[in-house]
């Protein structure tokens, strides 16, 4: 890793970011893991997300990693390169198996070209005969460095009054964290590059928001299951950024209709239950109707 001239060229903050994403608990046999600057930053004292985020622009514009907010993944490019994956007998499988589980399709296609080019290097390898790789080998598959190349690192502006010259040391920090920052000519052309933001504090159901969810027959605990997620996403231990916040209860409220499906299936059969015993009780005494009138007759 230290022989890698565009490791070395990556600023400490960056480079910190990297051993963190390489060495997390969540990343994967893929080289995948979670992306949730909030809780990346809560791993070192006096770090925030936007720091995060900031050293991420550095890795994003090298091909070190790419980031997908709306999943909230991250993918390290070179880890099935590097780190004996696919030379060991087994772990292949889980492998492939954590590639099928990826939600990203940007990321699942970068995986998919990196084990494409590892199997034109060493096609003897055994793991190419298993149809869960083949099937890997098969996919979409593109080459993320093409769309890291238009990333571009935000470069500090030139001070509007430039200090004498013995102060002009004192003042290269200052000016390097306070200036604002330009874009590159291909930034210009190509339009400026989205970024998350946290939820909205005016979010609310719009008529349009509604007519999804009535589409998708989610209108039953619409209001709670908004209240919750925007509860959850507004919590003072969430720092998440998101893209697209409406693409994001979307998939909120597909997952919590998921999650109550079991619960009304499961009241569902009580009641069923209750009404059939119901009917039986009515039943019996029907049929014992006749013979009490005997009786009392």
């Amino acid at each position: 890793m230290w022989s890698d001239s565009d490791w070395r060229t990556l600023p400490v903050g960056a480079q910190h970011l990297y051993m963190q994403i390489l060495t997390h608990a969540t990343l994967n046999y893929a080289g995948v893991g979670d992306w949730r600057p909030g809780r990346l930053a809560a791993l070192t004292a006096g770090r925030t997300s936007a720091d995060v985020e900031a050293d991420a622009e550095h890795l994003r514009a090298a091909s070190f990693i790419y980031t997908d907010a709306d999943t909230e993944e991250v993918l390290v490019r070179s880890f099935l390169r590097h780190d004996g994956v696919i030379k060991h007998p087994r772990l292949h499988v889980s492998m492939a198996n954590d590639w099928a589980c990826i939600a990203s399709s940007e990321i699942r296609s970068f995986v998919s070209f990196e084990l494409k080019k590892l199997h034109d290097e060493e096609p003897g390898l055994t793991l190419w005969k298993d149809s869960r790789v083949q099937s890997i080998l098969k996919a979409e598959a593109k080459d993320m460095k093409e769309l890291c190349q238009s990333f571009a690192i935000a470069e500090p502006a030139p001070l509007a009054n430039p200090l004498p010259k013995d102060s002009q040391s004192i003042s290269m920090h200052t000016a390097t964290t306070t200036a604002t920052t330009t874009s590159s000519n291909e930034d210009k052309k190509s339009g400026p590059r989205k970024r998350g933001h946290r939820i909205p504090e005016d979010f609310s159901i719009t008529a349009e928001m509604y007519q999804w969810a009535s589409s998708k027959g989610l209108t039953i605990n619409l209001q709670l299951s908004t209240e919750k997620f925007i509860n959850h996403w507004t919590s003072t231990t969430k720092n998440a950024t998101k893209l697209d916040w409406v693409a994001a209860w979307r998939n909120w409220m597909l997952g919590d209709q998921e999650k109550a499906a079991p619960r009304m299936d499961h009241s569902a059969r009580g009641l069923a239950r209750g009404m059939a015993m119901l009917a039986q009780h009515d039943a019996q005494e029907a049929a014992q109707q006749p013979i009490f009138r005997e009786i009392a007759g």
